[in-house]
């Protein structure tokens, strides 16, 4: 299915003096509700003045910002489960272009989703695959607004870009 998020002016007069900010992307039930997507493990995020990704609070590089007019799409892949997929023994996950060694936050190994990708598009265009083999879960369309930033998700058919 077809998933994107317009972003929209703010709404309340109590922002006018702001800039609003957005981050987009995936998140499982378990991730943290009282911070940004892409805070922990559980959540995947594409944030709007940089175009950078976060996963476990951490920051890289990868596509064109984005604001205020912009539609920003979101795709997850997730190919048919492997029984043999192996537990990841790292602390982080590895993110294409990426050296970057993990921290230790989350103890457990996590199984992988073998062959999964998470990519996102600005206004159609794709900006690459922002992540791949991730944690097995079930994965929602999820975003973080800041400083009066109102967002519009639309599904399916309703999508300016479909996929």
């Amino acid at each position: 299915m077809d998933i994107e998020i317009e972003i929209l002016s703010p709404v309340s007069s109590a922002f006018k003096d702001t800039i609003p900010h957005a981050r987009v992307g995936w998140s499982t039930t378990s991730g943290e509700v009282e911070a940004p997507v892409g805070y922990d493990w559980h959540g995947f995020s594409f944030r709007d003045f940089d175009g950078s990704v976060f996963h476990q609070a951490r920051r890289h590089s990868y596509g064109s910002p984005f604001g205020v007019g912009d539609v920003i799409g979101i795709l997850i892949k997730l190919p048919p489960i492997q029984q043999d997929s192996p537990l990841l023994p790292v602390t982080t996950l590895p993110i294409p272009g990426s050296t970057a060694s993990g921290r230790a936050k989350h103890i457990e190994p996590m199984i992988v989703h073998q062959g999964s990708e998470i990519e996102f598009f600005v206004n159609g265009k794709s900006q690459g695959i922002a992540f791949r083999d991730i944690p097995r879960g079930t994965y929602y369309p999820a975003a973080s607004s800041y400083m009066g930033a109102t967002l519009r998700f639309r599904f399916g058919s309703h999508c300016k870009f479909p996929v």
